[in-house]
């Protein structure tokens, strides 16, 4: 088994998935068994609620999951101390949105295109299989 690298293990601290309406408490252990034991690897926006930035790319969210069927869990960082401390571990230099793979630890910075955004997830994506 190969051991989980170290910005992984950082980022399974308690934190909070948004799953349409319904907020879900999920614990590290919840959060690791759904990235290592899933087949799709868990790709993760960190984002701002009330950023324009984030309403811009909300939209491709749903397009990359209807028509790629590449799901990106939402985790709100503005609000949330926790979840704040997870997001800089990962690009102090970044604000949000900030796209994370959660098993390749592989970024993408800001509000991009959504063909910019589809290409990067299916890029970050094809490296864990």
């Amino acid at each position: 088994m190969k051991a989980l690298p170290m910005f992984f293990v950082m980022a399974c601290a308690s934190i909070f998935f948004f799953c349409g309406s319904d907020l879900e408490d999920v614990s590290a252990a919840g959060v690791m068994n759904a990235s290592i034991g899933a087949d799709t690897p868990t790709l993760v926006e960190f984002y701002g609620d009330g950023c324009y930035y984030c309403d811009v790319v909300a939209p491709y969210i749903t397009k990359l999951k209807e028509e790629e069927g590449i799901h990106i869990e939402k985790i709100e960082v503005w609000h949330n101390e926790e979840n704040a401390k997870i997001w800089e571990r990962y690009n102090a230099r970044c604000g949000v949105p900030l796209f994370v793979n959660m098993k390749t630890g592989d970024t993408l910075c800001g509000a991009v295109p959504y063909e910019k955004l589809k290409a990067w997830a299916k890029e970050s994506l094809e490296k864990t299989k």
